[in-house]
């Protein structure tokens, strides 16, 4: 990613890029192996200052600055509301809001020092990634947390193949239950994502029907994505982006007054 230009410069170190995927609305990926600095973080509020401060690693902590810096000014870009001035309410299971953010929906997943912000008007939307990695007890959580239909698919997996779709059946579930607001207040066995990486639909007894889809990004991470139907997206995110000019190649805050050009043991405590 070094040798593409960002699409956004953040606090002038950051840097963001809008990332060109089959997915009916927007996704933003951040990197997060640089810290925003003073100029970044006096975006933030006083909670998530604090928040960062109780993390014991410093990579940690960095990379949940670097995170929530670039999500505000993401969100500046599409809602008009200066970073600074972003106040966020959560729904009834925690899931974080725009105040007056004029139906703008985001939601923020981040792994390693990736970070992927999705955002569309009025549609509930949820986007997850995680390393592609080894894990030695992937048969043991998928009895924990799969239905019987996906623990049915994994054993069906050659074993070399078996933590990546692992992984892949674990985010397709994560980008739902974040798309509902409940997160892991819904147990995650009761929500059947599949393991397959297609597009497809997903449904609960008590809960709208989700599109879910897969995808991968370099660096060894795997994603996915849950959205319900509405929003600016399903063939109109392109007139929704000509409609708007294209974001800036660099914003740091000081261009908050110009005017604005238009979100278990693998979930890490994120948005």
């Amino acid at each position: 990613m070094a040798s593409i230009a960002p699409d956004l410069l953040i606090a002038r170190t950051m840097e963001a890029h809008r990332l060109e995927l089959d997915v009916p609305f927007e996704i933003w990926r951040i990197d997060l192996s640089q810290a925003p600095g003073e100029i970044g973080t006096v975006t933030l509020s006083h909670a998530e200052l604090a928040r960062a401060d109780r993390f014991r690693q410093p990579r940690d902590a960095r990379r949940y600055l670097a995170a929530h810096t670039g999500l505000r000014h993401i969100l500046e870009e599409y809602s008009g509301i200066p970073a600074a001035a972003q106040h966020f309410t959560r729904t009834i299971h925690g899931k974080p809001a725009l105040t007056h953010g004029g139906g703008w929906q985001f939601n923020l997943s981040y792994a390693g020092d990736t970070a992927l912000v999705a955002l569309d008007i009025d549609r509930a939307l949820g986007v997850d990634i995680e390393r592609d990695r080894h894990i030695a007890d992937a048969e043991e959580l998928a009895t924990l947390h799969f239905t019987a239909a996906e623990q049915a698919a994994l054993a069906r997996v050659l074993p070399a193949d078996r933590c990546r779709a692992f992984l892949t059946g674990w985010t397709r579930k994560e980008a739902c239950l974040k798309a509902w607001g409940t997160g892991l207040q819904r147990a995650p066995r009761t929500v059947d994502a599949g393991l397959d990486p297609a597009t497809t639909t997903v449904r609960a007894a008590d809960a709208p029907p989700l599109t879910v889809g897969s995808f991968g990004l370099e660096g060894g991470l795997i994603g996915a994505w849950a959205c319900t139907d509405g929003g600016a997206g399903n063939g109109l995110g392109f007139n929704m982006r000509r409609a708007r000019p294209r974001p800036p190649t660099t914003f740091a805050p000081e261009y908050r007054d110009r005017t604005p050009t238009t979100s278990a043991r693998y979930s890490r405590d994120r948005n």
